[in-house]
């Protein structure tokens, strides 16, 4: 058993290196599409999608938290399997993000699908979640959202209801 437990403890360490690189290329990503956003008027085309477990609280006490720490964990690495190569992933807490460039509508609300699927199968479908999606296209951001990646994807929570799409809108699609 003692074998067993060095092994879990050994993955799970590296599965937190591999979210806390994964945050800092996602932002950095981020980050460079704002900039060119802003310098050029560029013609980016690009979305994000958001999910939230709202209450971490919820989380930890069905859980306990380190059990609930490890399948946001798994969340973060069947995420990061299940999508494109070009569409990067991102936990932050108990918020995930995932940045879909060049994307049809049809393309993000697919892989929103897949995402629910995913998170369910590992468990997590009982826990309230907030889903949102915001395309990112050339004069879609507001000329006073942050350049800053961390503090756009904060502004971009704090105006959810107004600017995004609810998951019950895109299953009635």
């Amino acid at each position: 058993h003692e074998m067993m437990f060095q092994i879990m403890e050994l993955r799970e360490r590296a599965m937190v290196q591999n979210d806390i690189q994964e945050r800092e290329h996602f932002l950095f990503t981020l980050n460079w599409l704002l900039e060119v956003q802003r310098r050029h008027g560029a013609s980016l085309s690009y979305s994000l999608a958001n999910v939230c477990f709202q209450r971490r609280d919820v989380l930890g006490s069905v859980y306990g938290a380190p059990r609930a720490h490890r399948m946001l964990l798994d969340v973060s690495a069947a995420l990061h399997r299940a999508f494109r190569r070009t569409d990067l992933v991102m936990r932050d807490h108990t918020d995930f993000w995932i940045l879909l460039p060049l994307s049809s509508q049809e393309s993000v609300f697919k892989r929103v699908r897949e995402m629910v699927e995913i998170v369910s199968s590992l468990g997590l479908n009982i826990v309230e979640r907030d889903i949102a999606l915001f395309e990112l296209g050339s004069g879609q951001i507001a000329a006073d959202a942050p350049q800053d990646a961390d503090e756009f994807l904060r502004y971009l929570k704090s105006r959810q209801p107004a600017k995004s799409q609810r998951l019950q809108e895109m299953q009635a699609a």
